[in-house]
This record gives structure tokens, sequence and C-alpha cells, in this order.
């Protein structure tokens, strides 16, 4: 289970300045809901329309609740500001219940959602079976992730697509688009 207060508490005192000097890397696998039992991802309609042997009561919950992954996105942009060494953030929901395919390469295939910083690469990317908006202050605030390491420049992707891989192409930046 993730929330935001696994990056940054809810109420911080005005002077709280976290220290992570040498953490390079975090990578989270997390469930659909929170520890207080809120779902991250509600039932996406269009996916009734891919397999209508799913239903409506057994489709996949794979629709992006925004304002709260939004949260979480945002209160780990501010972790990785006292993450000066940071190298990678991969962040991936487990929200699929169902065995996953895998595709002629051995990528693994499922609906998902996804989100990765690549310092070196000089990127921060969302990659969503559903339509996921980024709010502004989100991207402002992983603009300013990028500053603090020394990046002038960041590309911030928001990909969609129907099957979510993790495949190593993704930490190298291959394949997509103005991230190579």
């Amino acid at each position: 289970m993730v929330a935001p207060e696994l990056f940054w508490p809810l109420d911080p005192p005005a002077n709280y300045r976290p220290s992570w000097p040498r953490l390079t890397s975090v990578i989270i696998d997390y469930v659909n809901y929170t520890a207080s039992g809120r779902y991250l991802f509600d039932p996406d309609p269009e996916w009734y329309e891919l397999d209508p042997t799913w239903g409506r009561r057994d489709a996949p919950r794979i629709k992006p609740v925004h304002g709260l992954l939004n949260d979480l996105y945002r209160a780990a942009g501010r972790a990785a500001q006292y993450m000066p060494k940071l190298e990678l953030m991969l962040l991936e929901s487990d929200i699929w219940n169902q065995p996953d395919t895998v595709d002629e390469y051995g990528e693994r295939k499922s609906p998902g959602h996804l989100f990765i910083y690549r310092r070196d690469r000089a990127y921060v990317l969302w990659a969503s079976s559903s339509e996921f908006e980024i709010d502004p202050n989100v991207r402002e605030v992983w603009e300013e992730v990028a500053r603090k390491h020394g990046i002038p420049q960041c590309l911030i992707l928001n990909q969609r697509q129907d099957q979510v891989s993790v495949h190593p192409n993704y930490f190298d930046g291959a394949g997509i688009a103005g991230a190579g």
C-alpha cells in the first residue's frame, strides 16, 4: 500500500527538511488502494467494451483517481527534491488481479499505471492504460526536482497505452519519444 505520507507528511512543520543524502533509487510496486481503503483506480467503462465477458462489476479498476494519484506524485516529487543522488524513481501500480500476458519479446503485458523518473535521461514518464491527467503543480514539482539535480530541462511525458509494459527499454529511454 502507498499513500502520499510515505514520501511527505500531511502537515509538515514550516522548517521541515528531510534528508536522504545517499539514496539513489526508489522502486515501489504498490496495490491499487491506500491503507485507509480508498481505491487509487476506478473501473474504466472503456475497458468494458474491449471484453464484454468482464461485465461491469468485474471490470478491472484501471481508471486513475486523479486527485489521489496527483497527491502521491506531488509528495514523491517533494521528497525527491531532498534526494540529491537520486537516479531512478519507479512507482508501479499492481492494478490487475489477473495473470499477466507475455508478448513475443518476453515483455510482461497487462493494464497498468507506471511512473518513472530517470535523472541520466532527463525525463519523467507517466504511462497508463487509462487516461491520466497530471496536475500542473505536479509537473512543476518534478521540474524543480530536475533543476535541483542539475538538469536544466526535463522532458515530462504522459503516455496512454492499452498495455503498459515494464521493460528495460523504459529504463534506458529507448522507444520513448524524445527521451533517448
